[in-house]
């Protein structure tokens, strides 16, 4: 996962995929974790697009990030990586009432 930024090589394999650590941190700066594989809002994927940057290569700042294009490979790549890398969701899409077999005491004798 190689990006460019501003002539800059940056391997994000050195980012991604985030880790619990990470998604904390987002979460502590505000990041709607749901809202990311949605609906995200720009302040959401310019955070997240320049936490993974810098993870990869600590010389990025912010101005730069704030510079590209949702179009941008940078950004389409973190954005990417982050969705495949994460399937989560901070509600289960199934609990064991409605998707797993009622509990029986035993083998069936029918």
């Amino acid at each position: 996962m190689l990006v460019h930024l501003n002539g800059r090589e940056i391997d994000l394999r050195r980012a991604l995929p985030l880790t619990l650590r990470d998604w904390k941190a987002l979460e502590k700066q505000g990041i709607d974790l749901n809202a990311i594989n949605t609906k995200p809002r720009v302040a959401d994927v310019v955070t997240l697009v320049t936490y993974a940057l810098q993870k990869a290569d600590p010389a990025t700042t912010a101005d730069e990030v704030e510079g590209l294009t949702f179009e941008d490979d940078a950004v389409t790549t973190v954005l990417e990586g982050v969705r495949a890398g994460k399937a989560f969701s901070t509600s289960p899409s199934s609990t064991p009432s409605t998707s797993s077999p009622a509990p029986t005491d035993g083998p069936s004798t029918t």
